[in-house]
């Protein structure tokens, strides 16, 4: 499979798991000025890319080009800002990863099919939760 192989090149073996995180900072298009309630600081999510380093998983930061370069952590690949950036790609990343962490924005409508955690959205059946 293809996306496997592309993941291959940047240290994810075939048996690791990861979750993609998406934050979106309003760099892109209009969206800056209409709806900048939706945007966020990437670094506010530290915490959460560590908690999912820590316990063996791998962090793939996805969304376009425009968007803040990430600090470099171990198991942490900025996709974002990656020549291995595009669409096939997008999907891949959004049907292969355990779960989705981040925003509101249209890389959610990608993972429609994968648990997220997110802070803008209300809860559904994919949403994780986390308890009190």
């Amino acid at each position: 499979m293809r996306g496997i192989e592309a993941i291959k090149t940047i240290g994810i073996q075939k048996d690791a798991w990861f979750v993609t995180l998406h934050v979106r900072e309003g760099k892109f298009g209009e969206h800056q000025v209409v709806e900048p309630f939706r945007d966020a600081d990437p670094t506010s999510y530290l915490d959460a890319v560590t908690a999912v380093t820590n316990r063996g998983g791998w962090v793939v930061r996805t969304g376009d080009g425009s968007m803040s370069p990430l600090p470099k952590m171990q198991n942490v690949f900025d996709y974002a800002t990656s020549e291995l950036n595009c669409y096939w790609m997008d999907v891949f990343l959004c049907a292969a990863a355990r779960f989705m962490i981040g925003t509101s924005s249209s890389n959610c409508k990608s993972c429609i099919w994968s648990p997220n955690c997110n802070d803008q959205l209300p809860a559904n059946s994919n949403t994780i939760l986390k308890q009190a």
